[in-house]
C-alpha cells in the first residue's frame, strides 16, 4: 500500500483468500471492520507507526497474522482494537509496544478464540485495558515481561 494511504476501509480485502503478506504504510490511522476477514494465508506481522491507530472489528479475523507491533510512536498515541478484531488468528502469539507512554485500548473479546498471547510493553506503556478482554473462551496465557532497561 503507499504512503498516501491513511484509512483501510470496511471489508476493503475481506475473503482475499490469496492475499499472503501486507506492508502497512506509516500513514494509516485506522483499518476498517472486516478489512481482511477471511484472507486465510495472509501472515506475518503487522507493524503499526507513530500515530493514533484504530483496528476495526473483525478486522484481521480468520488470518494467519503471527504478531502486532506498535513501533516506537510519540508520547500519547493510542491504540484502539474493536470487538473481535483477531478472532480466529490461530497464529497470533505477540504484540509489541515499545517506547512510548501511550494508551492500549482493548475492546471484549478483541482476541476472540486466540490461546497465547505475549504482550511485550515498555514501561507505562499499559495505560487502559479492559479486563473483559482477558476472560476469553481459549486464552491460555498471557505474559507480560517489560523489555530490559538499557
Amino acid at each position: 500500500l503507499p504512503n498516501s494511504v491513511t484509512d483501510i476501509g470496511s471489508r476493503a480485502f475481506e475473503g482475499c483468500y490469496n492475499l499472503v503478506t501486507l506492508q502497512m504504510p506509516a500513514s494509516i490511522q485506522s483499518i476498517g471492520e472486516r478489512a481482511f476477514k477471511n484472507a486465510v494465508k495472509l501472515s506475518g506481522s503487522i507493524y503499526l507507526y507513530k500515530r493514533n491507530i484504530t483496528i476495526g472489528s473483525r478486522a484481521f479475523e480468520n488470518t494467519l497474522i503471527e504478531s502486532i507491533v506498535l513501533y516506537n510512536p510519540p508520547k500519547g498515541i493510542k491504540l484502539t482494537v474493536e470487538s473481535h478484531a483477531f478472532a480466529n488468528c490461530s497464529a497470533l502469539t505477540s504484540i509489541v509496544i515499545s517506547d512510548m507512554p501511550s494508551t492500549l485500548n482493548l475492546a471484549d473479546d478483541a482476541f476472540y478464540q486466540v490461546e497465547h498471547i505475549t504482550f511485550y510493553i515498555s514501561k507505562d506503556s499499559l495505560r487502559n485495558a479492559y479486563s473483559s478482554t482477558y476472560t476469553m473462551e481459549k486464552l491460555g496465557t498471557i505474559q507480560a515481561p517489560s523489555f530490559p532497561e538499557p
